[in-house]
């Protein structure tokens, strides 16, 4: 069991992964991923063949103790686009496991979870953390864990933000001016593509998780969070440039995009961070006992975001 968690929600492109790292944690939550196309290149070392996947649920129900069916998610890859489980499965075991897809399954012996993502993957979690742990987690699916009071005591003292790129609180119903800041931060970084209409895709599918977890008590909703993935890798569109009044902002954003030099590009993105733990501070979302101090900041010598 975890001493204490940090859990970071919000839409693609907010800023989650970077903003992970001004928090001081031992260890991830990071889900084995079993994917219906096959891994991402990210997934080389948490992917899991769907065979895998299978045979470990089916040797735990068979050998170690039944899952606890918990709370039913927006959707699920269907078994039949899985190959793989129709050499596996008997017609009865089919049945079962179609009922159970959309489910979050609970093995409280073994400590695991099992629970789809959408239509494109399943995913396997184990909860032997120890120490401050941070957990990268489908947000339905998290909502689904915080409430289980059995489960939510493996994450000890939790910290759980809600990273909202708009001005409208969480529990407001701001779902259009959510899609439209997610495509905006979502084409600053990868361009206008089938990435960036996935991202918006999921926002309506995931905004009743992040106002469940808020309008609960479980997490706090962080509105107009200004530091999107695409800023650490733009020094000429940085949070510095905010602030300039709009007359010199318009001008600055309209010259020619200069070329930065690595060095440059992770000194910026070193001050962006501790801009960050600035503004988690002056707002009271943490405790500043759970962030790293600027000096330990200071010291990150990679990228915080790949520029490339």
């Amino acid at each position: 069991m975890a001493e204490r968690s940090v859990i970071l929600m919000g839409p693609g492109g907010v800023g989650k992964g970077p903003a992970m790292e001004v928090f001081t944690v031992d260890r991830t939550w990071n889900p084995y991923r079993m994917r219906i196309k096959g891994p991402k290149p990210r997934d080389r070392t948490k992917y899991v063949s769907p065979t895998v996947y299978l045979q470990f649920q089916l040797v735990l129900q068979n050998h170690i103790e039944k899952p606890v069916r918990l709370g039913e998610l927006p959707d699920a890859p269907l078994i039949d686009d899985i190959p793989e489980w129709s050499s596996i499965l008997r017609e009865r075991q089919k049945r079962l496991f179609d009922d159970n897809r959309k489910h979050v399954l609970w093995y409280p012996k073994s400590q695991v979870l099992f629970y789809p993502v959408r239509k494109e993957q399943f995913q396997m979690l184990f909860l032997d953390g120890d120490g401050t742990m941070r957990a990268e987690l489908y947000a339905p699916a998290a909502a689904v864990m915080l409430r289980e009071p059995a489960l939510r005591t493996h994450f000890g003292e939790l910290v759980v933000l809600v990273l909202n790129p708009t001005s409208n609180g969480i529990m407001e119903g701001c779902l259009k001016d959510l899609e439209d800041r997610t495509r905006i931060n979502a084409e600053e970084r990868d361009g206008k593509g089938d990435s960036a209409e996935g991202r918006v895709r999921s926002v309506s599918e995931e905004l009743p998780a992040w106002q469940s977890v808020v309008g609960e008590g479980y997490g706090r909703d962080c509105s107009d969070w200004k530091f999107p993935e695409w800023r650490y890798i733009r020094p000429d569109r940085s949070v510095q440039v905010l602030k300039l009044e709009e007359n010199e902002r318009t001008s600055l954003e309209k010259r020619p995009e200069q070329p930065f030099s690595p060095e440059q590009i992770k000194g910026h993105q070193r001050e962006l961070l501790k801009m960050l733990r600035a503004h988690l501070c002056e707002t009271d979302a943490v405790e500043p006992d759970f962030l790293k101090e600027d000096n330990d900041i200071e010291a990150i010598e990679g990228f915080i975001v790949d520029p490339k």
